[in-house]
């Protein structure tokens, strides 16, 4: 989920302020602005909900990370997910179609 940037993005930000880094704007204002992240293998629910809270559904995207990862086990993680259909329907497949314009 995100190369464990979601984790630590605003880590990342307190240790590269702007006054170091020289930017116009945050570290995390950069990444939540120009990023998208996807679920890559990660079929548990507490890393998927954590990079939610931080990126928000409109930048997660489903993927099953084949051969190394399971189709059948990815299926049931999106069963599981305890988020709101609109939101369920955006990570399978609607921002996919979205972002990568299918």
């Amino acid at each position: 989920l995100g190369e464990h940037l979601p984790y630590s993005l605003f880590r990342a930000q307190d240790g590269l302020p702007m006054s170091v880094t020289r930017l116009q704007r945050s570290v995390s204002d950069y990444f939540l602005d120009h990023f998208t992240i996807t679920t890559s293998g990660y079929f548990t629910t507490p890393p998927f909900m954590c990079a939610r809270d931080v990126v928000g559904t409109e930048r997660l995207m489903y993927s099953v990370d084949y051969p190394y990862r399971s189709p059948l086990a990815g299926a049931e993680f999106l069963r599981r997910l305890p988020i709101p259909a609109a939101e369920l329907a955006a990570v399978a497949s609607g921002n996919a179609d979205r972002i990568l314009k299918l």
